[in-house]
């Protein structure tokens, strides 16, 4: 041919033949162009020019045929015969296209000139066949008909482990079964017995071991007599494993709902639609698939307080990656009470832009565990407020009992002075014995708002070091001879802001207490400062188990190895008046009563510190406070101007006091030092005399308390009037309330009460000089 263009004449009565030949030639790209005619005659008159195909330069002589044998109208091998004939003709190459094997008909094709070309193709169809045998994953075996294998493909061969040649001659129930008959379920024996292609799924142990879809199907012969079989035997074990996880996977799941008692949902987003399983209707007292459910449906059934914040967790949900969620509602049953039902989802199919179309979960019913979380949070609330109830009893019976003590002080020598004829010097002195009881009291009161974390602060640089080291020194004599105090401090601790007697205050108190719980024995009393800083990676708690907020600390420790405490101790040594006095460990300065440690924690409160307590039996206790460094701390100052001498007063005081008997005491005291003074029974009525006398009135003393108005309503509607005209609120609660309303006025201030009168006088006269001057710069 020589790269001259190929003309194909295709002779083909099958138009699914002529074009499989036709697209696989295409795809080899064999011959430059295919003619296709579908009978014998058809072809001869291609062939020798006649009637349509009389024209050769549409109609070119073929270079090659591919003949069919069996044609219409004229067949195969007449074409073939006519071709040896014509001298023109007879050097054209031709290959048959049959699937007979009659040896008639192939004799005949080698007599007519295509032995050459067909034998050639024939061999290339075995080589054909043959290859594609072998590369077949299936175990393929041809058996006769007495069970015999004639021959196996290479999968099976090497499935057996033997040479094909070595496999072939076996009986089939040997190789394969390693039997010496064949099985009952053969369904070779069977394909024998009803010449039916048979098709079973076989679990073998043997040789093949594995589970397998075989497929026997029958050869015949020309007398449809059975001559042989092909066996294809795929293995199928890992989907049937598969298969089978599955199932039992799906059963456990079974299972595991039907004791959980859960329900399982399916939601197809797009249309709304969601698939409830029957568990999902009949905790709800529905019958299963009662009614269609979709995601209307379902918000429709949500209790009205939970359908919209669960729908928006849903909605919320869609937009995460995961899109995992677990949302908790109330759900109408059928009787019209709720239920209580966690619903638990995730997503399992999107579409190319990530948006879910489906989501799968489950229902569980959870208001046995909802009633039981609300019978049990009553309880706590009920057990709280039975603790609340009884600390309030001993508070209120500590209070009562030292209060009542320093009343007997007083009225005692009130009486004695009333009663008994006596000189100045004696009189004198039972004043004197009356003022040092008022001061116990005007402590305890202290005590109570350091308690309750309301003590007013006086705020210093303080070094931790230095006043631990002193206090120390001053208590060495106080502390017994059979206790050694250790001191690991660091001299590098940066300094807290802090109020310092309340300081000493917890300092004292921890030693003491230390040295107390030791007793006669000897032991040792272990105090260290360090300056840990906290992070979330290396977190603290407190002795309530709240975390320590992050940050740098000064932390001092104080340890002994006294008596300890056992957990109860542990609860209530921060309870007001509660004493381990007679148990061995005494937890107050005030012979083991009153509000020592409680005291302590309202300190630490204040100071936004935090404490430890770590304790047990016959072995010691460890305390740690926390107090924020100077950097972290934001300073809490009282802005009241103190003298250092004080001066005689001037000016008018507006005294404001609810209480009659404190009015006229006042007034006196104003008076003597210095002041003229107007009053009010409240908030009200001073706010009026104000408006008329503002000119009159040089700095305002206010009552924190008071019925109508308040001192700090008060204060507003007076700054609304004169915005620099001085102002003292005077209060014995806490400082925090006037601090937050008065900010950073600098015409106004704030008093303790019980107030000592040089303290005031300082106060007043310090605000009236500095208000003149704010007026006089003005």
């Amino acid at each position: 041919m020589n790269g001259e263009p190929l003309h194909i004449l295709l002779v083909e009565d099958n138009p699914d033949h002529a074009e499989l030949v036709i697209r696989n030639m295409e795809d080899f790209k064999i011959g430059n162009k295919i003619f296709h005619v579908e009978d014998g005659e058809a072809a001869l008159d291609y062939l020798f020019g006649r009637g349509t195909y009389a024209d050769r330069t549409l109609f070119p002589l073929p270079t090659l045929m591919l003949l069919d044998l069996r044609l219409p109208k004229v067949d195969g091998l007449q074409v073939l015969k006519q071709v040896k004939e014509n001298a023109e003709l007879q050097a054209l190459p031709v290959v048959i296209l049959t699937t007979s094997a009659a040896e008639r008909d192939m004799a005949m094709a080698y007599e007519y000139h295509a032995n050459k070309a067909m034998f050639e193709a024939v061999s290339r169809g075995k080589r054909e066949w043959e290859q594609t045998f072998d590369s077949v994953p299936d175990l393929i075996s041809i058996i006769d008909t007495n069970h015999t294998i004639v021959r196996v493909n290479r999968a099976m061969a090497e499935r057996c482990g033997l040479p094909p040649e070595l496999i072939a001659g076996k009986k089939c129930y040997e190789v394969m079964h390693t039997l010496h008959l064949p099985p009952e379920f053969c369904p070779y024996s069977k394909m024998l017995l009803d010449k039916e292609v048979h098709h079973e799924v076989v679990e073998e142990k043997g040789t093949l071991n594995g589970i397998f879809d075989v497929t026997v199907s029958p050869l015949f012969n020309s007398a449809g007599e059975i001559t042989s079989a092909v066996h294809v035997a795929r293995d199928i074990s890992e989907r049937i494993q598969a298969e089978r996880a599955l199932i039992k996977s799906s059963e456990l799941l079974r299972l595991a709902l039907d004791a959980s008692s859960d329900g399982i949902w399916d939601w197809d987003v797009p249309n709304g639609s969601i698939y409830w399983s029957p568990r999902c209707y009949t905790m709800l007292g529905y019958e299963p698939n009662e009614f269609p459910v979709t995601f209307k449906k379902w918000k429709e059934l949500l209790h009205p307080s939970d359908s919209d914040e669960a729908a928006a967790t849903i909605r919320e949900m869609m937009n995460i990656a995961d899109g995992n969620f677990s949302i908790e509602f109330r759900i109408a049953t059928k009787d019209d009470s709720w239920r209580w039902i966690m619903w638990r989802g995730k997503p399992i199919t999107r579409n190319e832009k990530g948006d879910i179309l489906r989501f799968v979960g489950t229902n569980t019913d959870i208001s046995e565990r909802k009633q039981a979380e609300e019978e049990r949070l009553k309880f706590e609330q009920q057990f709280q407020q039975t603790q609340k109830l009884e600390s309030l009893g001993v508070l209120a019976g500590g209070i009562a009992h030292d209060f009542n003590n320093i009343l007997s002080i007083i009225l005692g020598h009130c009486y004695l002075s009333k009663e008994s004829d006596q000189d100045e010097s004696d009189q004198r002195e039972r004043i004197e014995q009356i003022e040092m009881a008022a001061n116990r009291a005007a402590e305890l009161c202290r005590q109570m708002l350091a308690y309750a974390g309301k003590n007013p602060l006086v705020q210093d640089r303080l070094n931790m070091s230095a006043m631990v080291t002193d206090i120390v020194k001053m208590l060495q004599s106080a502390i017994k001879k059979n206790v050694t105090v250790e001191l690991c401090l660091t001299d590098d601790v940066p300094e807290i802001l802090g109020d310092t007697s309340q300081i000493q205050q917890i300092v004292m108190n921890l030693i003491i207490n230390a040295a107390e719980a030791i007793g006669e024995a000897n032991g040792t009393i272990r105090i260290a400062l360090t300056s840990p800083r906290l992070t979330g990676e290396r977190a603290e708690h407190d002795f309530l188990s709240r975390e320590i907020p992050a940050g740098s600390y000064a932390c001092l420790e104080v340890s002994d190895n006294g008596c300890g405490m056992n957990p109860d101790t542990q609860k209530r040594i921060f309870e007001p008046f509660y004493t381990t006095k007679f148990t061995g460990r005494g937890l107050g300065m005030s012979a083991g009563r009153g509000l020592g440690m409680s005291a302590i924690l309202g300190i630490i409160k204040s100071h936004d510190g935090a404490l430890q307590l770590a304790s047990t039996p016959g072995i010691g206790t460890t305390f740690k406070t926390y107090f924020p460094l100077i950097s972290d701390v934001v300073p809490v100052t009282t802005p009241t101007p103190s003298l250092e001498i004080a001066e005689m007063g001037s000016g008018c005081v507006l005294l404001v006091d609810d209480e009659e008997t404190l009015r006229t005491i006042g007034a006196e005291l104003l008076e003597s030092m210095g002041f003229t003074v107007i009053s009010a029974t409240n908030g009200r009525e001073a706010l009026e005399i104000y408006r008329q006398r503002p000119s009159d009135i040089d700095i305002l003393l206010l009552d924190l308390i008071m019925p109508e108005m308040g001192g700090i309503a008060t204060y507003h509607e007076i700054r609304k009037i004169s915005p620099d005209v001085p102002l003292i609120v005077c209060s014995g609660y806490g400082v925090e309330e006037v601090l937050d309303s008065i900010g950073n006025d600098p015409c106004a201030g704030f008093v303790q009460k019980p107030y000592r009168p040089g303290e005031l006088q300082s106060v007043l006269t310090a605000f009236i000089h500095k208000s003149r001057a704010i007026r006089a710069a003005a």
